[in-house]
């Protein structure tokens, strides 16, 4: 190999380190927007990570626990959490709170039969939460440590409404190949299908609601009024409603991380669906499996 076969291989090799490492952490992008609340991400990696807008402050908080779930109350202040086995703790489900940085074991994984239980959400206005395990929507009660069995064959991502007596879920009726959501009351036990598609959020005002269709259309709807907005990006993997409802946060796959055939690096995208297309805010290494968008009281 002579001097400027060498000396092109060095300038490969920089450029290289140069890029991998540019996603190896956060990237700042020029959104400067004041956007309220905070962002909480978990990828399983490094505990969970708080943001604050403009993107640039963060902190890592429980950096040693491996989280793949949460879910966040305001009125709690607390997170439930799933942290898997490869954590300095148990596996199971726990209960975080922000103000105390105490951590509670709710339900050791060697408790809770079949599989790992996945979407955890607090139900508004009672001392519970819930989670899908093994195709099956369950409600745990923090009072009497029992289980309830609420909904079968629901599909993936569900959420509750402001009273905590109804939720949004989506599932393949019988017969048909494609996903409808569904609003199901646990009250009356009555089911109304509102539209195909899948993965539904509710805005936090419940006045909106974000979907996903079975084309891969992205859909914020205000299902009273029939007004919505749209967008189409084959991508993206997760999204949550600002505190304010008036943005989305989505998390898709980057297209680096496409190039360099590896999943494992998200960009993250705030849309102001009414008036914006999405734009990128920052990349993440290794992804977010879980994330919430709220304000977040870290003291008292």
């Amino acid at each position: 190999m002579n001097k400027k076969q060498i000396q092109a291989l060095i300038v490969i090799i920089v450029i290289y380190v140069a890029v991998l490492s540019g996603y190896l952490n956060y990237y700042q992008h020029s959104n400067e927007k004041q956007l309220p609340g905070q962002l909480i991400i978990c990828n399983g990696v490094e505990g969970m990570k708080l943001l604050n807008f403009p993107i640039g402050d963060k902190q890592i908080l429980l950096p040693d626990y491996y989280i793949v779930d949460l879910a966040y109350s305001k009125d709690r202040g607390k997170a439930v959490i799933y942290v898997q086995e490869f954590s300095n703790a148990r596996a199971g489900i726990y209960e975080y709170n922000f103000i105390t940085k105490q951590l509670e074991l709710i339900r050791d994984a060697e408790e809770i039969p079949d599989y790992q239980p996945g979407y955890l959400e607090y139900l508004p206005d009672k001392n519970a939460f819930s989670y899908i395990r093994s195709n099956t929507l369950y409600i745990y009660d923090l009072d009497t440590k029992e289980e309830t069995r609420i909904i079968d064959d629901i599909g993936s991502q569900y959420n509750w409404n402001n009273d905590g007596n109804s939720l949004l879920y989506s599932t393949v009726p019988a017969g048909e190949s494609d996903y409808y959501i569904c609003k199901y009351n646990i009250i009356t036990k009555q089911t109304e299908e509102l539209a195909k598609g899948y993965n539904p959020v509710y805005s936090q005002d419940n006045k909106y609601i974000a979907y996903k269709t079975n084309d891969n259309l992205l859909v914020v709807k205000n299902f009273s009024n029939g007004e919505y907005w749209n967008y189409y990006d084959k991508g993206y993997y997760n999204y949550v409603f600002s505190p304010d409802g008036q943005y989305l946060a989505i998390t898709r796959v980057s297209n680096t991380s496409l190039d360099l055939l590896d999943a494992s690096i998200f960009d993250v995208y705030i849309w102001q669906f009414m008036t914006d297309k999405p734009e990128k805010i920052l990349t993440l290494q290794a992804g977010a499996q879980s994330f919430i968008w709220d304000y977040i009281a870290l003291d008292e």
